[in-house]
This record gives structure tokens, sequence and C-alpha cells, in this order.
């Protein structure tokens, strides 16, 4: 498995995009809405290191509870789904 990359909820994600490109971290694209999670999703890079910024819309997004800011997941490419899934 590879590490694709790190999820952080934020909670102005243009304020955390000022932060991070501080840190030397370039926009990748720009922000994504998905109304279907009800986020707003941003990926910034640095290197070889791909950071995916999440901002909960409102409270039906399931990242949703301020005071549960920060990291949130590390996403995995792996080659076979099926595979992977049988050896957790």
């Amino acid at each position: 498995m590879k590490v694709h990359h790190v999820g952080i909820v934020v909670k102005d994600i243009e304020k955390a995009c000022l932060l991070y490109r501080g840190l030397g971290y370039v926009q990748v694209d720009s922000i994504i809405e998905d109304n279907v999670q009800h986020n707003r999703l941003l990926f910034l890079k640095n290197g070889e290191l791909l950071v995916e910024l999440i901002e909960p819309i409102n409270s039906s997004s399931p990242v949703y509870n301020p005071r549960n800011l920060g990291y949130h997941h590390i996403c995995y490419e792996v080659e076979d789904l099926d595979k992977a899934i049988f050896f957790l």
C-alpha cells in the first residue's frame, strides 16, 4: 500500500490554505464543493506529501464537530481493493 493523502478537518478552508501555503504547500486544484457529504475540499501538495483540507459546510457533514478539528484520515492507494479489505 502507498499513502495517497492525509485528510485534515479545518474550520475555514481559505485560512487553512494560507497557513499551508506559508509552509511551502501548493494548491493542486480549486476548492471542491461536495454536496453529498456536505464538505468543501481542497488538495495541497508539498513534495510527495498530499494533504486534503476538509471544511464541513453544515451539521449534516459526517465530520462536523467544532471540537474535533485536525487530523481525520490517511488515504491509501492499493492495487486490489478486495484483496486489501480481506487482509484487514
